[in-house]
């Protein structure tokens, strides 16, 4: 049974497209950034310069994402992870869903290593195995906000917009003010309940 309302005009339909073919989705991992400890996946998009694939990768603000002192297991495991945003930068996925695997082993509670290799899975469209790290990685550290992007764009590929618009909601309450993503999943959070809503158009307009 479809979720979405009859279109009863044309700005109906034109919000329903702009859902359906926004945000092209094929993923690929952010690289490193200087202090190599925030990693950062997001859907490759067309209409937002952050889109990477051969580009510069969006720097997200810093999160609240703060690593204390290591263990020697767990530098092990950033040196993995390191070496798979590298192998994944390249185009060389097998070898980084490996380095990624290994790093988790080393440190099962790395949750921007769930994170990548979410990213990698749904490359390759294994898109259960994808959810699954994601939501390992959320469940690990809920303060870890690419992954809520992430899996708002996953479930907007199912067509599961209900859940798409609580990651969105969760990614913009969470998001610090300065953070542009913030302000871009409060905006697809508005354009999914506009069209989730039975009177889409309607209740869009104050």
């Amino acid at each position: 049974m479809s979720i979405y309302p009859p279109p009863n005009n044309i700005r109906d339909i034109i919000v329903i497209l702009f859902i359906l073919l926004g945000f092209p989705l094929s993923l690929s991992a952010q690289g490193a950034d200087s202090d190599k400890s925030a990693n950062r996946g997001y859907i490759e998009c067309r209409q937002l310069p952050e889109a990477k694939k051969g580009t510069v990768p969006f720097q997200e603000s810093k999160s609240n994402w703060k690593e204390e002192r290591l263990t020697a297991l767990q530098e092990q495991a950033r040196m993995y992870r390191r070496q798979g945003l590298e192998m994944q930068g390249i185009g060389n996925l097998d070898t980084a869903m490996s380095l990624y695997q290994k790093a988790i082993e080393l440190d099962p509670a790395y949750a921007v290593a769930f994170n990548d290799l979410g990213i990698i899975y749904e490359t390759k469209v294994l898109i259960d195995l994808a959810e699954e790290n994601y939501l390992k990685s959320i469940k690990i550290d809920p303060m870890y906000l690419s992954t809520y992007s992430n899996l708002a764009l996953l479930y907007e590929n199912k067509r599961d917009l209900e859940k798409a618009a609580f990651y969105w909601e969760k990614r913009a309450q969470l998001g610090a003010l300065n953070d542009p993503w913030k302000e871009k999943a409060k905006q697809r959070l508005a354009d999914i309940r506009s069209v989730l809503s039975k009177r889409p158009v309607e209740d869009a307009i104050e």
